[in-house]
């Protein structure tokens, strides 16, 4: 072949390359796989070129490696079987043959007289199968140890030796060398390897067997060969970063950093910097520049330039950097960079006309003189124009203007100013009206005065100001034109915020917070936001609301109300007759229905009744006293017609008046009895009986069907009639009835909890309010009307665990009732639900022992107290316990007593048939109540006395019996 590079494409049937001459740059490359023949490379007389077999996986025949002169190594990477034989034979420079995955050779394999080759474990795989015979002779070595695959025979003239044996076969056709390689030695003794080759130059180490790594800057291995010089070297140079030199690399001057060597990646590890120049410094590597003295020097220990540039000094008259003459001096100045100095001087320049000084200035009045450093020279001064109204050189005012000018020679210009006064509305020189003025002004030189005026212009809507401007809560522009003398433009009115109004807007009455004009945008700022109302008012802006009493003010400064809305009272001193809390009600003697008067911020509605026939005076609240020829008295009442008691002809009195017996009723003993206006109702404790004159009587119900011996106690009041068991032994038992002969019981489930079910004490009604205390503890419970009970809350000192009270008494204002144990200590006030447990009674007589109270009452005026088993009596018009008491006496020891219609009634505590009553509490009236044709037990008195007004009379009923008995009133 003659061209450079040849390509076999073909599969041949042989390859035969004998006895040719190629060139050495010739390369030829086998492409193909499969080889149905032999491979025949021999007798070469010069160096083969570049044979590449890499892409053989097969040949059918056999491998011929015969005399190939400077043939170093042969390789077949891919070749996996042979069809024949392999044969190499008298190669003197070949070292290394390779066949890694030739794993069939159906041949015989000969390799012979190949001085320098060394037969090693990568010769042919462990697993390689040979049909033939393998003979090996004159070689270099044999790895017998890493080559188990070879049974080698040597043909001998008398005998057939198998080896591997560590020994060399005399007198053999073949003689075998068994001895293993040495890679990295360069000498072997028998069966040792000796002189091992130190690491090269450019690596570290100590020995080429021992292993040998590249040095400090250098990439690349170093491995052990068989082949001088026994080892194989690919370390090379690795290039330096960027400001680095050397080997290893380290910064170079000018550069900082430090440098560090990876071993394991071959490679530098940081980097170098350039170090700025000093000040005053330039240039690679720095060193001081133009104008400057000193020196630099570079430390390479600290990476650092050491030294200092400064600049140089200027000569007389010069500065700056570089340096150069002063103004006002002339010279030339050059830099000798050999002396690291200037060279040349600066000399004074001379001035112009009308100018002096160093350097020059003009002279007053004058302005020039100014440096031309490119001349070298001064410019020229000349005159500057005077001011108006002034002249001369320099200046002055004339003397018909007013102030006064001053030349400023740094400067060069005239300071301050003459003038001629402006009429009013007008300004500048001359003078001109001002902006929004309108008129003409004319100069009078000869008396230096102005004739005319000036006169403001009127502002369009929504302006105003001179010149015109929007006001706040406008929005537009005004624009003065001096030529027509009249305003363009316009101002819009602004809406106002939410919740403000005004102009400027501001928060309305009853809303806090701020706004603001902004006459940078012309729009409102902030917002306005509501204020709560006080208590008992609402609105906006807010006031008092209904039934109560005061007013409200809005302060805008705090943005606040100050005043306060109170809860009305009931009674004012313009309406007396409306008492109590709310809700309000007449007081006695008084008729009607409270109502609130918005105006009058009171209520109203309360009328005084008319006394009565027979009696005088302004009205029943203020008193009525009976006429002339009548006896009697007459009281305020809660109830139709609002007053009690009657004037009698003076023949008639309360003492005469006695009690009449009635007809028996159908019951066998009573547990009590209570009346309506048209009623009247016994119980035995299980029924109860009704009858509308107390001589007729309906058959008897059980109260509650199924219930006997409860003991009830009964009470009329707000339309109905209510029965409450006493029995300690059931439980607490509520029933009540409109009519008295149908009867309805009340369920206590979620009413009152449960500590009502141990209630077992009195019941009692008082200014509309059932009340039922406990027997054995303090509390008591209210109710309107049976259904629903609330538990009234006792407060105060020492308030006893177990006391229990009395009946209630209320003059519609105050509730009262006394304690059944502890010395006639009282619960009261004039909150029925919060009533205060009070110390003892304060009396002016003896000091009160008794341990209960025979009973309270209000009537005529007075709340009245009666103490059992004694003739004590204790009265007070205002019932308010801490006020001294009044004492009065009964005319017999008391047990119990009673105010019905228009007299208090006293049952005796020894004599049941024995009472007395009085219309005032104060004189009494023996009456004795007859007795029945079978005698009556004085032990049994009546258990109370009650007013039926069907009958206009007072009735008492016997407890063991069912003896009536019955008092007329009037």
């Amino acid at each position: 072949p003659t061209t450079t590079t040849t390509t076999l494409i073909t599969t041949p049937r042989n390859i035969v390359l004998c006895n040719n001459s190629f060139a050495s740059s010739l390369s030829l490359l086998v492409n193909c796989t499969n080889l149905l023949g032999s491979l025949n490379i021999s007798s070469f007389p010069t160096v083969p070129p570049s044979i590449n077999l890499s892409r053989l996986t097969l040949i059918t025949g056999s491998i011929f490696l015969v005399r190939v002169p400077g043939l170093v190594q042969l390789s077949l990477p891919n070749l996996a079987v042979l069809g024949d034989s392999l044969v190499i034979d008298s190669n003197p420079t070949l070292a290394l043959a390779t066949f890694p995955r030739l794993n069939s050779i159906f041949g015989n394999v000969s390799v012979t007289n190949n001085t320098r080759f060394a037969i090693t474990q990568d010769f042919l795989p462990s697993s390689a199968s040979v049909r033939g015979t393998t003979r090996v002779s004159g070689v270099a070595s044999i790895d017998v140890v890493e080559l188990p695959i070879f049974n080698i025979t040597c043909v001998s003239t008398t005998s057939t030796t198998t080896t591997p044996a560590p020994a060399e076969q005399a007198n053999d056709i073949c003689a075998v060398r068994v001895n293993p390689p040495c890679p990295g030695y360069s000498a072997r003794n028998s069966n040792t390897c000796t002189n091992p080759m130190p690491c090269p130059a450019d690596s570290m180490g100590d020995t080429v067997p021992n292993g040998c790594l590249c040095g400090l800057g250098l990439a690349g291995t170093v491995t052990a060969t068989i082949m001088q010089p026994f080892f194989n070297s690919t370390c090379t140079v690795v290039p330096c970063p960027d400001g680095a030199a050397g080997v290893p690399c380290t910064c170079q001057v000018g550069y900082s950093g430090l440098l560090g060597w990876d071993e394991d990646g071959q490679y530098y590890i940081s980097s170098c910097s350039l170090v700025a120049c000093p000040a005053g410094a330039s240039g690679f590597p720095c060193q001081c520049g133009l104008f400057t003295q000193g020196s630099l020097v570079w430390s390479s220990d600290w990476q650092v330039y050491q030294g200092q540039c400064s600049a140089a000094p200027c000569p007389a008259n010069a500065s700056g950097f570089p340096c150069s003459c002063n103004p006002g001096f002339t010279g030339t100045l050059t830099w000798n960079n050999a002396t690291r100095s200037y060279n040349g001087t600066c000399s004074v320049a001379p001035c112009p006309a009308n100018a002096s000084g160093v350097p020059c200035v003009c002279n007053d009045g004058l302005s020039g003189a100014l440096w031309d450093p490119a001349a070298g020279a001064y410019s020229a001064c000349s005159v500057v124009p005077c001011p108006t109204f002034s002249a001369g050189l320099p200046c002055v005012c004339d003397a018909a203007a007013s102030g006064a000018i001053s030349w400023s020679r740094a400067a060069q210009r005239y300071i301050g100013s003459c003038s001629v006064a402006c009429p009013a509305g007008s300004s500048g020189s001359p003078c001109t009206c001002n902006a929004g003025f309108t008129g003409t002004l004319v100069w009078n030189a000869s008396n230096l005065s102005y004739t005319g005026q000036c006169q403001p212009a009127s502002c369009p809507t929504g302006g105003a100001g001179t010149p015109c401007a929007c006001l706040p809560g406008y929005n537009g522009t005004l624009t003065w034109n001096a030529t027509s003398q009249s305003y363009s433009g316009f101002c819009r009115l602004v809406a106002c915020p939410l919740a403000s109004s005004g102009l400027p807007c501001s928060c309305m009455l009853g809303y806090r917070g701020n706004v603001t004009w902004s006459s940078s945008n012309q729009s409102y700022v902030g917002s306005c936001s509501m204020v709560s109302c006080p208590a008992r008012s609402s609105g906006t802006p807010c006031t008092c609301n209904v039934l109560t009493v005061g007013s409200l003010t809005w302060n805008v400064s705090l943005q606040n109300y100050t005043g306060a809305c109170l809860a009305a009272n009931c009674t004012t001193a313009a309406f007396p007759g409306v008492i109590g809390t709310h809700p309000c009600s007449c007081a006695p003697g008084y008729s009607g229905t409270p109502s609130w008067t918005l105006n009058l911020q009171a209520y109203t509605g309360c009328n005084a009744a008319s006394c009565p026939a027979n009696s005088t005076g302004p009205s029943v609240p203020l008193g009525c006293t009976c006429n002339a020829s009548f006896t009697g008295s007459i009281f305020p009442s809660l109830t139709f017609p609002f007053f009690m008691g009657t004037c009698r002809p003076g023949n008639q009195t309360l003492f005469n008046l006695t009690w009449t017996v009635q007809t028996p009723g159908p019951w066998r003993s009573v547990s009590d009895y209570a009346a309506s206006p048209t009623t009247l109702v016994v119980t035995d404790g299980t029924r109860a009986w009704a009858s509308p004159n107390g001589q007729n009587w309906s058959s008897g119900v059980n109260i509650i069907p199924g219930v006997v011996d409860a003991g009830y106690a009964l009470e009329f009041g707000n339309g109905i009639f209510l029965a409450v068991s006493t029995n300690t032994s059931i439980s607490l038992l509520i029933s009540r009835s409109t009519s008295g002969t149908v009867w309805s019981p009340v369920s206590l489930t979620g009413v009152v909890g449960t500590s009502m079910s141990n209630s077992r004490g009195t019941l009692s009604f008082a200014n509309g309010y059932f009340f039922l205390t406990q027997s054995g503890a303090s509390g008591y419970f209210l109710s309107t009307d049976g259904l629903s009970w609330t538990i009234g809350v006792v407060r105060g000192i020492d308030v006893p665990a177990s006391s229990g009270f009395t009946a209630f008494a209320s003059d519609g204002v105050r509730y009262l009732t006394a304690s059944r144990t502890l010395n006639a200590r009282f619960l009261s006030g004039t909150d029925p639900f919060n009533l205060v447990f009070n110390n003892t009674l304060s009396t002016t007589g003896p000091p009160v022992t008794a341990s209960s109270s025979g009973g309270i009452s209000y009537g005529a005026g007075r709340f009245l107290v009666a103490l059992p088993g004694t003739t004590d009596l204790y009265w007070s018009t205002s019932g308010v316990i801490g006020t001294v008491w009044n004492r009065a006496a009964a005319p017999f020891p008391t047990l119990r007593l009673f105010y019905e219609y228009d007299r208090f009634v006293l049952f005796s505590f020894g004599d049941a048939s024995l009472t007395a009553v009085s219309p005032d509490g104060l004189v009494w009236y023996i009456q004795q109540i007859p007795a029945p044709a079978a005698a009556l037990s004085t032990t049994s008195p009546p258990q109370r006395a009650v007013y039926f007004q069907a009958t206009n009379s007072i009735w008492v009923l016997r407890t063991d019996s069912n003896t009536t008995a019955a008092m007329p009133v009037g």
